[in-house]
């Protein structure tokens, strides 16, 4: 059953990125503004990065602007879950 859901989630994997691939050569700015947004969300931030964000904010500013958006109590669930894990 394992390497049946391993194998599962490998193909959903490259399909995601291969769709991520073409989605990126029709509209770079997008593909990579989504990509960026689901790293901060993979983070625990709820803030969402505009295309007006993206085009006209340096990067420090972006940051500085997802930082008052960080979910600190996920954040520490998630601390707390990794150390009971351990």
């Amino acid at each position: 059953m394992l390497p049946k859901v391993v194998s599962n989630f490998v193909c959903v994997v490259k399909t995601v990125v291969d769709e991520w691939i073409e989605a990126y050569k029709q509209d770079r700015d997008a593909a990579l503004l989504e990509l960026i947004q689901f790293f901060i969300h993979c983070s625990g931030c709820r803030g969402r990065i505009t295309p007006h964000m993206y085009h006209n904010m340096e990067h420090a500013d972006i940051i500085r602007k997802m930082t008052e958006e960080f979910d600190e109590v996920l954040l520490l669930y998630r601390v707390q879950h990794c150390l009971c894990l351990n």
